[in-house]
């Protein structure tokens, strides 16, 4: 099967050199991490590194009825009336368009 000697023991002088290179990789490592994080925090600054947390599903959902109401709207259609889809009436969700701006789309109908 295969032509390599598994050896049966250890070898005990390269232990300690096998010990001392994982150590020196370890610490490497940790160096380049911090460098990583410190070059971020120089970039970012002190300030909040996040204002809200955000659903994707919701979120593409959200675009997908923006993107509707904006082609019917840059089309040159009018709606005359919009019906509920899987509830009586229509749903309508405040979709933000940039960060200080939301607009009213159709979630559902």
């Amino acid at each position: 099967m295969c032509d390599e000697q598994i050896p049966e023991e250890i070898d005990v002088e390269n232990e300690d050199e096998t010990q001392e290179h994982y150590h020196a990789d370890a610490r490497n490592l940790e160096k380049l991490n911090k460098q990583a994080f410190d070059g971020v925090n120089r970039f970012l600054g002190n300030g909040l590194r996040s204002v809200e947390s955000y659903n994707p599903r919701w979120y593409y959902k959200e675009l997908a009825c923006w993107s509707v109401k904006e082609y019917i709207t840059s089309s040159g259609w009018k709606i005359t009336a919009v019906q509920g889809y899987s509830k009586a009436n229509p749903v309508y969700r405040d979709v933000h368009t940039d960060i200080d701006k939301s607009e009213s789309c159709v979630a559902d109908g």
